[in-house]
């Protein structure tokens, strides 16, 4: 005899990976607009709540920070497992892509070779 909730558990978990799986956010595009995106806020303290003067007074303030973000671009990568994928810099883990989004948690600039 079987369990009613353990068979809604299975059926659950199997929707829930065949979700994951359509919306993975497998090109490098996305990764690497997650990567500026964090680099934004977190170094520039730029974000979409600002407004475009606020914006627009801290990127003049950390120009020498923007030119960094695009020298960043170039090194964003991904790795696809279908289900999920990890944003890396430099081969360095720094995020993770699930359900459409890009997270990234870490971003060390340290880590990017200077030109």
């Amino acid at each position: 005899m079987s369990n009613d909730a353990t068979d809604y558990g299975g059926y659950f978990f199997v929707i829930i990976l065949i979700i994951a799986l359509i919306t993975n956010p497998d090109n490098l595009q996305k990764h690497k607009e997650g990567v500026l995106k964090y680099y934004n806020e977190k170094y520039l303290g730029l974000s979409d709540g600002n407004s475009d003067l606020q914006n627009a007074e801290r990127g003049a303030k950390n120009i020498n920070k923007i030119f960094e973000s695009y020298m960043i671009e170039p090194y964003v990568g991904f790795k696809n497992y279908y289900v999920f994928s990890l944003t890396t810099v430099s081969d360095k883990v720094v995020g993770i892509g699930v359900f459409s989004k890009v997270f990234v948690f870490e971003l060390d600039t340290t880590a990017i070779p200077k030109q």
